[in-house]
């Protein structure tokens, strides 16, 4: 069975590759909520800063910090891929993601199958 969004590997490849262009340079962590919330939508789940918020504040997810008013966390690598299998469970995947996944596709090939036919 194809896994209908990015591992952190396939993502990075395709970051590296120019493919996708995250808010924040990957590898460089912590991030905050926002970008934590844009990487996992580039990696193809369907979920948006008020998402991850709630999932903190249910204790699904807990990235350090938070500051005095718990604005803002730092997140890891590691609590973006809880949150990313959190996601996908709930069957929460982006446009782009189902319809990879209908054609019985990797979103890699997808996504790379999507860039050379706008180059074209």
């Amino acid at each position: 069975m194809l896994n209908k969004y990015l591992t952190r590997k396939q993502f990075k490849g395709l970051v590296e590759a120019g493919l996708l262009i995250p808010t924040n340079p990957v590898g460089q962590y912590p991030v905050s909520t926002r970008d934590a919330a844009q990487e996992l939508r580039l990696r193809g789940l369907k979920v948006s800063y008020d998402q991850l918020r709630y999932m903190i504040s249910r204790g699904d997810v807990q990235p350090d910090g938070g500051g005095s008013k718990g604005s803002e966390f730092r997140w890891l690598a590691r609590h973006i891929d809880a949150a990313a299998k959190m996601c996908a469970d709930n069957g929460w995947f982006t446009p782009y993601a189902v319809c990879a996944s209908v054609l019985n596709m990797s979103l890699v090939d997808f996504i790379v199958k999507q860039e050379y036919k706008h180059q074209g």
